[in-house]
């Protein structure tokens, strides 16, 4: 994984029984959980909220395949769409309203995100595009992500800000998850990888972590690279007699993500001198520093330990 799992998985269960089957994961709200249509082993099929752990409870019987839009217009906005029509989402009932709020005259499939003032979808392919439009009818690419890679788009999710959202994609084998602020029109941050193939993912604001959902499990992701490497300790300065000389190491991801924040613990292995430090922290760049002390007059050898708990 490219990311820290802190949690799972674990089986998403209806009376403590793991179902037998589900469709696409809907969306993430918050206060209520990820919602989606399940089909209970035993139980009543139809329109679930599921917990973190796991455990889902049954809010409709509603089975119709519509897809979710994120109405980010209000705080806990919802809106659905049958491919034809926009239609606001009632989260509390579990059922889409009667009357439509957009149908512009041909497909709204594709549309995820309903801002102020234009409508979002997310392409796939290369180059990933952010594709726009103020009615719903005509869209054109507003931004181009960095590095398109050939993913397929899944599903969109509310941001760390009010106008930013996540948006996740997968090549079959490796998730990416991306933030994208529709004021500013652009990526922000570095791009995340889930490293895995995954059915669903969003991010959950209020707790900063990640739900992931594969075949009929959830996990946990924290919003941390997971360490993979460690580079071996490298001077930046030369290493002197009577001198203080700069040692470094880069810790990084599975992907090469530079992995921001960890312990890093360093010793001596043998030779002379002392350490400014026993533990640094990783830089934005993965990088660690540690000075060597070396008293005058001593003469051979040092060699320096860095390691990382992981």
């Amino acid at each position: 994984m490219a990311l820290e799992v802190l949690y799972g998985p674990v089986d998403i269960t209806v009376d403590g029984v793991a179902v037998a089957g589900m469709g696409a994961g809907f969306t993430w709200l918050q206060g209520i959980g990820f919602l989606t249509v399940l089909d209970p082993t035993g139980g009543s099929y139809g329109f679930y909220a599921v917990q973190m752990d796991g455990a889902a409870q049954l809010r409709s019987d509603m089975s119709v395949g519509l897809v979710p839009v994120l109405d980010l217009r209000s705080a806990r906005g919802l809106a659905v769409s049958d491919t034809s029509s926009l239609y606001n989402f009632n989260w509390i009932a579990g059922y889409p309203d009667a009357t439509a709020l957009l149908t512009p005259g041909v497909s709204t499939a594709g549309i995820a995100v309903i801002t102020v003032d234009r409508y979002l979808k997310f392409s796939s392919g290369t180059p990933m595009q952010a594709l726009e439009s103020p009615n719903g009818v005509t869209f054109t690419a507003e931004y181009t992500f960095p590095t398109p890679a050939g993913y397929t788009f899944v599903n969109v999710s509310r941001g760390r800000t009010p106008t930013e959202v996540c948006i996740t994609y997968t090549n079959g084998s490796l998730g990416q998850l991306r933030f994208y602020d529709v004021s500013l029109k652009k990526q922000i941050g570095d791009t995340l990888y889930i490293g895995e193939s995954f059915d669903s993912c969003w991010y959950v604001p209020k707790y900063d972590v990640f739900v992931e959902i594969k075949n009929k499990q959830v996990k946990i992701l924290a919003n941390s690279i997971n360490p993979s490497t460690l580079s071996n300790p490298t001077a930046i300065t030369a290493v002197t007699a009577g001198r203080v000389s700069k040692l470094r190491v880069q810790l990084l991801g599975a992907q090469s993500e530079p992995c921001v924040g960890e312990l890093v613990n360093w010793s001596i292995a043998s030779g002379s001198g002392s350490l400014s430090v026993p533990q640094s922290v990783t830089d934005v760049s993965g990088y660690a520093y540690a000075d060597l002390i070396e008293a005058i007059g001593t003469s051979g050898s040092v060699v320096v330990d860095a390691t990382v708990n992981f």
